[in-house]
Formats: structure tokens, C-alpha cells, sequence
């Protein structure tokens, strides 16, 4: 068996790019319709640019289509006009940069410390972030609500955040989710995340929502967003990032919608330490991206194809003693093993068999830890999936059913 040490959620990731089967990323890794690399491909803006060399119209009219290409995208009202959509290279930096932002807000305040109250199980680069803070304190929800993995528990959350006011008085408060949730699928609703978001407001606390499988996934309706569960006078932020839905091979941006002028001036701020802006081209090229990924309802798509590769999975897993987690939506899955057996043997002898999947107690930051779940992404094509799938339940299946070690 290879030697492959599983220190964090990015070494399983690269493991598993590695396998001729790759079901760890959660990037869209499909076949890209023509009409979408037409889009990426057209050059035809170099005529503009090269008519507008030295003026700033050209910047300004691109970030314009942008912002109006992503408002429409991603479905916000057209009385949004006090938000603001800031733009990045990818989902991890909007996240790292909203994050810092929202704490620098805090520090503005007299706030040296930071409480910030996120869930378990979660993406690990939520806590990784969080650690590179050294007055900020990380407290963990457990998504187990009446002892059900992934069931999100808003009130347990209310609960700490006016605990932690309680207790610390004198420090900041702040509160980070994402829905639909990674690993889970899971989603805060309307009701939950206005609850939270009110929360939020009573306790001073700015509240962080990361999107990023906002779109791509199982679900057919848009699940609730940040910037429509709370109130206008609410310290928040969603993230957003175009990588999740529309796989280019790595080349993708993240978004940052900002709810009033206050979080708008620190996010720019911490944005400012990194980048001066993206460049035209990419400003370009994505808004034509989105642009006819939404006429042609390219989301439909992928969704259609996500819900086709989970029934696959449930068909193949059958009998195994393997319980497919149907998510409620995204593009991940979660895999629970029967008792006794642990993910990280099953993600090595996957690998072994060249299918690369994630374990899942990597995603558990406190002392609740599931070590027998597997993490697989939907979003890939039906034939590859199914080739996938065909040797994961060759590998497990039999050893499952005999009752003998992984």
C-alpha cells in the first residue's frame, strides 16, 4: 500500500488528483459545453482594449459587466444596489480576505480578541485560516442535532454566540458558516439563517456565509442566501466562487457581496494587501462565462447530472453495508461505513485501486470525530462516475459483506 499521510484535506486532494478516477475535488470537473469555451476563448475584447490603451474607461466598463453579470447569476434582487461584489482569484482568498476583513472591522472597535463560532463537520480551511489569527479563538457547533451527522443546530449556535458575550465581554464576535454545507450537503434554511443572522445583530457579531455550492448540486431550488435572510442593518457577508459550477481546469474567481458601506470599506481593505484588482481579461472573460451560462441555463445541467451520478451511486452501493448520505444539496456526497471500519484504510485501498475520494474525519475540528465516512464529488461526467463507482463497489463491497478488515 502506498505510503500517503493524511495531514489535511489539501494532501488527500492531491493524492486523489493523482487517480485515474477522481472523486475528491469538489471543483466541476465535466466536460465544458461549446458555448461556454467559446465564451472563454473569445478574444474579440482585445479590439476595445487596444482602441482604449491608457484610458480607464475600459477597467471601469469591465468591472461593471461584472458585477451585473454576477448579480444576475446568482438570482440577488435588482433593489441590491447598497451591496457590493468585490472580486478575487479564487473562493479560499474571498474567504481568507472576507475573513481578515470582518476581524480587522472587530479590531477598529477595541475588539483584541475575536470569538468566532463556526460548525463540525466543516471544510478544514475554515479552522486552517482561523489559526493563522493569533487573537482569534475558534469555537465548533456540532452539526448533530438530535444525534443526526450533518443536522444543523441554529439554536445551539444563538446559544454560544451569547455565551461567549457572557463570558468575554471584552471581545469581538463573529460567525462563520457555509450552505450548503461541505461535507454534508446540508443547508441553513430561510428561517435558520435569518434566526442567525438576528442573532448576529443583538450580539455585535459580523456574520460570514460561504455559497460556494450555491448553484452547482442535487437541489433544484437556490437555497437561501445571506443577503436575502438578513436585514439590511446586519454586519455580513457571502462568498461566492465560480470554480464550484463551472469547472476551466482551475481557472476560476471568487466573489465577495458585502451588505452595506461599513464591511465594504474593510474587505477592500484587506483585498488591498493582496491584489490592486484582476485583470481585464478576466473581467471579461467571466462575465461572457456567466452571461451565457445563464441564458443557457447551464445550471439546469449540471444539477440533472449530479442527480444522475448520486442514483448511480446509491444503485451501485446496494447491499454493500456502505449508506449513501444524500445530500439536500451541493455537489458532495458523504459515504457512511458500517461500524468498526475506518475511511482512511477505505481512502487507501481506493487509492491503491486508482480512485481518489477524501476521508471524512478530516472534516471534524473537536473531539467528535467520525472516522468511517468518505467524501465524493457528483459533479463528473456520467461514464466517468460510473467507472468510478464500478470499482469502488468491486473494492469495498466484498470485504463489507464478509465482515473482514479493509
Amino acid at each position: 500500500m502506498r505510503v500517503d499521510p493524511a495531514v489535511t484535506l489539501t494532501s488527500q486532494l492531491k493524492s486523489a488528483s493523482l487517480a485515474h478516477y477522481d472523486l475528491g475535488s469538489g471543483y466541476a470537473q465535466i466536460m465544458v459545453p461549446d458555448y461556454i469555451l467559446d465564451a472563454y476563448s473569445d478574444a474579440g475584447w482585445l479590439d476595445t482594449f487596444n482602441g482604449q490603451v491608457g484610458h480607464s474607461d475600459l477597467g471601469h466598463d469591465a468591472s461593471q459587466r461584472l458585477d451585473e453579470a454576477v448579480r444576475s447569476f446568482l438570482g440577488m434582487r435588482g433593489d441590491s444596489s447598497d451591496w457590493k461584489v468585490f472580486s478575487t482569484y479564487s473562493g479560499s482568498i474571498a474567504l481568507d480576505r472576507a475573513l481578515t476583513g470582518m476581524i480587522n472591522l472587530l479590531k477598529s472597535r477595541g475588539r483584541k480578541v475575536v470569538q468566532v463560532v463556526t460548525t463540525s463537520p466543516c471544510i478544514d480551511i475554515m479552522g486552517l485560516l482561523l489559526a493563522e489569527h493569533s487573537h482569534v479563538r475558534a469555537h465548533y457547533v456540532r452539526s448533530n442535532r438530535g444525534q443526526a451527522l450533518g443536522e444543523l443546530d441554529a439554536q445551539a449556535l444563538v446559544d454560544r454566540l451569547a455565551w461567549l458575550r457572557q463570558a468575554f465581554p471584552d471581545d469581538g464576535r463573529l460567525v462563520l458558516l457555509a450552505s450548503p454545507e461541505n461535507p454534508t450537503g446540508f443547508l441553513w434554511d430561510s428561517d435558520a439563517l435569518h434566526f442567525v443572522a438576528r442573532a448576529c445583530a443583538e450580539h455585535d457579531a459580523p456574520l460570514l456565509v460561504d455559497h460556494s455550492f450555491l448553484l452547482a448540486g442535487v437541489h433544484q431550488d437556490i437555497p437561501a442566501r445571506v443577503w436575502d435572510a438578513a436585514d439590511d442593518s446586519n454586519l455580513w457577508v457571502g462568498l461566492w466562487d465560480t470554480g464550484k459550477t463551472i469547472g476551466l481546469a482551475g481557472d476560476k474567481l471568487g466573489f465577495i457581496i458585502t451588505s452595506n458601506d461599513e464591511v465594504s470599506r474593510y474587505v477592500e481593505e484587506a483585498l488591498a494587501v493582496t491584489q490592486f484588482d484582476i485583470s481585464v481579461r478576466q473581467k471579461m472573460t467571466f462575465s461572457r462565462i456567466l452571461e451565457v451560462a445563464r441564458d443557457r441555463e447551464y445550471v439546469d445541467v449540471l444539477r440533472r447530472l449530479c442527480r444522475e451520478n448520486l442514483q448511480t451511486l446509491e444503485l451501485a452501493l446496494m447491499g454493500t453495508g456502505i449508506e449513501v448520505r444524500s445530500p439536500l444539496a451541493g455537489s458532495l456526497v458523504v459515504l457512511t461505513l458500517p461500524e468498526g471500519y475506518r475511511d482512511e484504510h477505505a481512502r487507501l485501498r481506493l487509492l491503491d485501486a486508482d480512485v481518489g475520494v477524501v476521508a471524512g474525519s478530516v472534516f471534524f475540528h473537536d473531539t467528535w470525530i467520525m472516522r468511517n465516512m468518505l467524501r465524493l464529488a457528483l459533479a463528473r461526467d456520467v461514464d466517468y462516475f460510473g467507472g468510478a463507482v464500478e470499482i469502488m463497489a468491486q473494492v469495498l463491497g466484498p470485504a463489507l459483506k464478509r465482515g473482514t478488515p479493509l
